[in-house]
């Protein structure tokens, strides 16, 4: 049995890899989960505990039971679908906290030299295809509105295996959170020459400094 913290991946990206996966294997389920793409991570995007793949395959076929008509689900081929996409889980470092949101100090530097970089942790190691080398890293930052912020290059710590990336930022980017609580988000990507990646997801959660004049 794998088990899975569904808050430290894109549940979009389950229900597009379990699609995928089911469809290789030829099951009609593939066309239901294409109509219903959008239910399938609202009904799991909630989940902050970690379940098996056959709990979660239970989830996704309640989520899309309206849509079934006469099809037969077999649940233990989309929980083999689950377990073969995405075995192992991702450790997420402070930081980034464990349910995948960020908490920034507004004006604060976060940089490798100080232990405070960005990092995450892919225990499962199957970013793009399993490895990163020659894979470029980058962050993008918007309002809670999709407005773009910016966005920053990180770097490749570990290609593969438990795959580790991490991102820096400086004082002058962090400074750009000019709103305190979660009123920010990112994601994550991955880009090589044969693919690109969306692979997390979360609200930056902001502390503005107190300034206090004597």
């Amino acid at each position: 049995m794998t088990v899975y913290r569904l808050t430290a991946v894109a549940t979009s990206l389950i229900a597009e890899q379990v699609k995928s996966a089911l469809e290789a294997e030829g099951s009609k389920l593939s066309q239901v989960l294409d109509d219903t793409s959008t239910t399938i991570p609202e009904a799991i995007s909630g989940i902050e505990v970690t379940i098996d793949e056959t709990a979660l395959a239970a989830i996704i076929i309640e989520s899309i039971s309206d849509s079934l008509g006469d099809i037969v689900i077999d649940e233990t081929a989309i929980a083999s679908a689950i377990a073969t996409k995405f075995r192992g889980s991702i450790s997420i470092v402070s930081p980034v906290v464990d349910n995948q949101d960020i908490d920034i100090v507004s004006g604060d530097d976060y940089n490798i030299t100080d232990t405070r970089e960005l990092s995450w942790t892919n225990t499962s190691g199957n970013w793009c295809g399993g490895d990163l080398t020659s894979a470029i890293v980058e962050i993008f930052f918007v309002l809670a509105d999709s407005t773009a912020l910016f966005k920053k290059t990180g770097e490749v710590v570990t290609a593969t295996g438990a795959q580790k990336v991490c991102v820096q930022l400086t004082s002058a980017e962090t400074s750009l959170f000019t709103k305190a609580g979660s009123s920010y988000k990112y994601q994550l990507r991955f880009t090589k020459s044969d693919r690109t990646e969306m692979r997390i997801a979360g609200d930056v959660k902001v502390t503005l400094p107190y300034l206090v004049t004597s």
